[in-house]
């Protein structure tokens, strides 16, 4: 039988040990990580990422974004928090901003949003970058989504004031 025994943040993959038993199938058999150590180690490399940005050393937070990105399983299992992955792609989708590559920020905001469609800060960072590549139409329809999302309560202000600076923005480039 196979025990999680610790989990390697380093490489943000499980270290197994293996116990013997009567029965050769399964001593064979590998586990999967527990969604503890799925979630602590996504948790793990946001909260890196976090500091790294935070210390304007951009490339790698970008890295430990990424790598909690990859330690994450990319499909929703039942009881499964999906929250510290989409905040590592809403994180990694900033630093990209912050780096000037808007249409690899524009994927993370779009991976984010398949996650949780009413985490609007996704869309926002998302409206954002159009407007910077001046796709005007596509800011649009991200700030009208950010305002007329009345489904969830934000308690965030910038998710209210940012996109209607946005999408009055927006209107101003598109209509003169």
């Amino acid at each position: 039988m196979l025990h999680l025994k610790a989990f390697n943040f380093d490489c943000a993959q499980p270290i197994c040990t293996q116990y013997q038993t009567n029965d050769p199938v399964k001593e064979n058999v590998k586990q999967e990580p527990s969604e503890t150590a799925i979630h602590e180690a996504c948790e793990h490399w946001r909260i890196r990422g976090n500091d790294a940005y935070h210390a304007g050393q951009l490339s790698k937070a970008e890295e430990f974004y990424s790598t909690g990105i990859n330690s994450a399983p990319h499909v929703s299992a039942i009881g499964y928090s999906m929250r510290p992955l989409l905040l590592c792609y809403s994180n990694r989708a900033a630093t990209r901003m912050s780096l000037g590559r808007m249409r690899e920020a524009i994927e993370d905001c779009t991976k984010a949003s398949a996650l949780d469609p009413d985490f609007l800060k996704a869309t926002l960072r998302a409206g954002n970058c159009y407007l910077v590549l001046g796709e005007v139409e596509d800011a649009i329809i991200c700030y009208t989504k950010c305002l007329s999302d009345g489904t969830s309560i934000c308690l965030d202000r910038r998710v209210t004031i940012e996109p209607a600076d946005g999408l009055h923005k927006a209107k101003w480039i598109q209509f003169g």
